[in-house]
């Protein structure tokens, strides 16, 4: 009886054997596939890192070109008030110059017209020298030469 229950026991150590053999190639197989998943995540894991980088880095660069545009559009803003200003300074020039030109023609033509009476007197005043007889040809020349001088100034 002896004999029997050992090579039950024997059998049953065997099959145990044979079982236990298969959960380890099982467990190796696993261990196996554990370990290229956890191959893969690393490596996905070092690319996540690496694009997080890259996501940090470009949003750098974004908020960097954010801030250049906010900076064109000021400068924008300043040149556009500043080519305003310079118009309207110009346009106060061309007034100023107009008016300046205006009283300047107005001037001349006051001077010209006194210069022109002062003639008439002086051509008057030769006149007299010459004596009565020349003096009423004189008058009469002197007169439609001051008429003549009026008459061309109303003109301009």
């Amino acid at each position: 009886m002896e004999f029997k229950e050992i090579r039950s026991e024997l059998r049953d150590l065997k099959h145990r054997e044979t079982r236990l053999l298969t959960d380890y190639a099982e467990l190796e197989e696993e261990n196996i596939t554990l370990q290229k998943q956890i191959s893969n995540l690393r490596s996905s894991q070092v690319e996540f890192e690496g694009s997080k980088h890259e996501i940090r880095h470009l949003s750098e660069e974004v908020d960097l070109l954010n801030q250049q545009v906010e900076e064109l559009a000021n400068l924008k803003k300043i040149a556009e008030k500043q080519l305003e200003e310079a118009l309207e300074s110009l346009q106060n020039e061309r007034e100023q110059r107009y008016l300046l030109k205006k009283e300047l023609d107005s001037k001349l033509n006051s001077d010209s017209m006194y210069q022109l009476g002062n003639l008439a007197l002086s051509i008057q005043a030769a006149a007299d020298k010459d004596g009565k007889a020349e003096e009423e040809d004189t008058d009469v020349e002197g007169q439609d030469s001051l008429n003549r001088c009026e008459t061309q100034s109303s003109r301009c």
